[in-house]
């Protein structure tokens, strides 16, 4: 299989099916319902979800209280503890809720481990 992979026969079987797929949809040999079949009369009227703008307030104001909360030393810390678990190849969960519970951002964790552990390429073949 390792051989497989490096030859990138599994992605262009993927590539290949996903093709063949699509193929059939636009034939209408394979049926969506929805898109290619069944399809809701044009008119018909799709009810809105509509959101109160207090919810808005409210939310805007949890953010701010949050913010206040945030000690940016503590963050610094829970994040280089992570970036250490990481690094030696530890169970980074313990120092992942260390970090959220200091308020760290979903953005912040993934760059700590993004340093540690870099960015994945896919091959192109």
């Amino acid at each position: 299989m390792v051989a497989a992979i490096e030859k990138g026969f599994p992605q262009r079987e993927i590539q290949d099916s996903a093709y063949k797929y699509q193929k059939a949809v636009e034939r209408g040999d394979q049926v969506i319902v929805g898109v290619n079949k069944y399809q809701i009369e044009e008119g018909s009227t799709i009810p809105i979800l509509a959101i109160d703008e207090s919810v808005r307030t409210h939310q805007i104001e949890r953010l701010e209280q949050t913010r206040a909360r945030r000690d940016s030393g503590a963050v610094a810390n829970a994040l280089e503890k992570l970036k250490r678990a990481a690094q030696r190849s530890e169970n980074t969960m313990p120092a992942t809720i260390e970090a959220v519970q200091a308020y760290a951002t979903l953005g912040e964790i993934c760059s700590a481990l993004r340093d540690v552990y870099g960015v994945y390429e896919e091959p192109a073949f």
